[in-house]
């Protein structure tokens, strides 16, 4: 019998059906494939709350999020028919460990060189969860929150969408309003993304693509030979005094100034209710002031 869409995406009476791939996630495991001592998958961010938080509502607020996205909670198993991915059929609520360093002696550096500790490690995607949450309190008035994924599962725009749901979920609570619905179904996603291939809008897309690249000339390289991954990059970073900003601003249309260049739902959940609210970066301008990725490998 060929598989469908619908059979691959259902669950068996043995437990939930293996499921094949992405287009984008077999690149990913190809890749991973490639040098599977590399840790250039792994991608995350954290964000500073600098404010009064109960740390037990915004705990449970984490967990919950966690437990809602289910690609966090694939599990990867190589097949003779290929990779497959097997999602639980209804996720636990995980843990969040909480770090308390207040009596450390440089709490931000212990908390970020736990961050790259992580994001250092290969993870083997057949054992380990793709994915870890790790809530680090800097001081009575400051928590970190780390976040942090393999490709496979997450990218950078997946990790902002659970950063807002996160804080949905810990405002519904400190309101007492109702967070709304969450994340959808993991499986309807793959349903739609397994039918696609062999769909009329696939054929309409390829022809389109066929037709506006067919006089473009071949990719050039600038080189002739290929090398593996690099594992690690360089980075350098600094900051702009605000004479610069403007500076820049006024020479250049559509600059993203640090900070100020947030989305506007990052500005509505940062002025409700004052400086004691936790600042949470929810919007999709990404990094902002408050959610920075610690300096490590990683593949954005």
């Amino acid at each position: 019998m060929t598989a469908t869409a619908e059979t691959l995406c259902g669950s068996g009476t043995r437990g939930p059906t293996p499921l094949p791939l992405s287009g984008a996630q077999l690149g990913v495991w190809y890749g991973q494939a490639l040098d599977p001592a590399s840790p250039a998958a792994l991608t995350g961010l954290y964000l500073e709350i600098p404010a009064a938080v109960d740390v037990g509502v915004l705990r449970a607020a984490v967990a919950q999020a966690v437990a809602e996205a289910e690609c966090l909670h694939v599990r990867f198993v190589d097949t003779p028919d290929g990779p497959r991915q097997v999602p639980p059929p209804r996720p636990a609520t995980p843990a969040v460990p909480v770090h308390d360093l207040r009596r450390d002696a440089d709490p931000d550096a212990t908390a970020v060189a736990h961050m790259r500790g992580w994001l250092a490690r290969p993870l083997d995607l057949a054992v380990d969860p793709p994915y870890t949450s790790v809530l680090y309190r800097c001081a009575d008035d400051r928590v970190l929150w780390f976040l942090g994924a393999h490709h496979i599962a997450a990218d950078g725009a997946a990790l902002s969408m659970l950063v807002g749901r996160a804080a949905r979920l810990h405002d519904a609570v400190t309101a007492g309003t109702d967070p709304g619905p969450g994340f959808g179904s993991f499986r309807a996603l793959m349903a739609e993304e397994l039918a696609y291939p062999g769909s009329a809008r696939a054929a309409a897309d390829r022809e389109h693509w066929a037709r506006v690249l067919a006089d473009r000339p071949d990719v050039r390289s600038l080189t002739a030979r290929s090398a593996p991954p690099s594992r690690t990059f360089l980075r350098r970073s600094g900051s702009l005094d605000p004479a610069a900003r403007r500076r820049c601003g006024a020479g250049r249309r559509g600059w993203a100034a640090p900070g100020p260049s947030c989305s506007r739902r990052r500005r509505r959940c940062t002025s409700r209710g004052g400086p004691a609210r936790p600042t949470w970066c929810s919007g999709s301008r990404w990094p902002a002031a408050s959610a920075r990725p610690p300096a490590r490998p990683r593949c954005s």
